[in-house]
């Protein structure tokens, strides 16, 4: 038997197995704290909310960047470059006009032809006051980047 694909016939470096432990506690206290913490839909808030998905896909950017560090894989040969970043982030900002405004119009042919909108989101989704904005846009900035990283990885 090749023992070098077998893992469990040799020991792994203590660092290595601290990192793999503090990942698994990563993919799993999240959701187990956010379950604990709403009881009741009435208990949901913003912040709880937002800090549950950033703990959730931090989780996931920090297991697949674990893979990438185990297999000894650089971050680029997964596409993690700064190269041509700039122009990026001004495409999508520049794309986010026409998207928003495209939204628009699909949302009025769907009231058009009879279908209802939601007048009010959840009180739990929007956030309010200058520290929940914040964290609002944190959110959306570990959003993306996970996203990226974990398509990517």
């Amino acid at each position: 038997m090749d023992n070098s694909l077998n893992i469990s016939n040799r020991e792994l470096p203590q660092r290595t197995q601290a990192v793999e432990v503090g990942v698994f506690l990563l993919l799993i206290l999240p959701s187990m704290l956010l379950s604990r913490a709403v009881t009741k839909p009435e208990n949901l808030t913003f912040p709880l909310l937002a800090i549950s998905t950033i703990l959730g896909d931090l989780s996931l950017l920090c297991l697949v960047l674990y893979f990438v560090w185990r297999n000894r894989e650089s971050f680029p040969s997964i596409g993690l470059t700064l190269r041509n970043g700039w122009g990026e982030a001004a495409l999508g900002a520049l794309l986010f006009v026409p998207l928003v405004l495209g939204m628009s119009l699909i949302q009025k042919a769907l009231q058009a032809g009879g279908l209802s909108v939601p007048q009010k989101p959840p009180a739990f989704l929007v956030p309010s006051g200058g520290g929940q904005v914040a964290l609002a846009v944190l959110l959306v900035i570990v959003v993306a980047v996970s996203e990226e990283v974990i398509f990517r990885g």
